[in-house]
């Protein structure tokens, strides 16, 4: 169950009080959880729509303030547990023959993020060594032409 609220509240970018309010993103959690329990019962895994109640109770109990493991792993720009949460639950539900429609839809807008991450990394790492070569060049340039007007107005008489 935990497919439901790591990867909301992540999407959302919140915490848990994100999901334990109405609204869309408590329906996208309780939906990415419903297709666990149906992709569950598909499998023979005993799970029912009770178990998932008692779970979203459970979440409604916790720190509004608090979050789950994938959110603070969104946070620090980590790769998260969607390979594992989504992930699984997709490839499962090929195999058996399943839509599961908002853990596909979760699982795109996960990688979309870790992907941003590693563009705005990239950028990053790009502007800083482009900023550091400029003013090493800079650097250089000024030794080399300080270098140069030395050698020139002593002329002949250095060498």
């Amino acid at each position: 169950m935990d497919v439901g609220v790591n990867q909301a509240v992540m999407v959302a970018e919140g915490t848990y009080a994100t999901v334990q309010k109405p609204g869309p993103v408590r329906q996208m959690m309780k939906a990415a959880m419903a297709e666990v329990v149906a992709l569950a019962q598909r499998e023979g895994i005993r799970v029912t729509m009770e178990d998932l109640d008692d779970y979203v109770e459970l979440i409604d109990s916790l720190n509004p303030g608090g979050m789950p493991s994938m959110r603070q792993d969104g946070l620090a720009r980590r790769p998260s547990e969607v390979e594992f949460f989504a992930g699984t639950v997709i490839r499962r539900a090929e195999k058996a023959g399943l839509e599961v429609p908002v853990n596909r839809e979760l699982y795109r807008r996960i990688k979309e993020m870790e992907n941003s991450w590693k563009r705005r990394k990239t950028e990053f790492v790009f502007r800083r060594s482009y900023r550091w070569n400029c003013k090493a060049a800079m650097v250089h340039m000024k030794w080399t032409g300080l270098i140069f007007n030395v050698v020139y107005a002593l002329g002949s008489q250095a060498f």
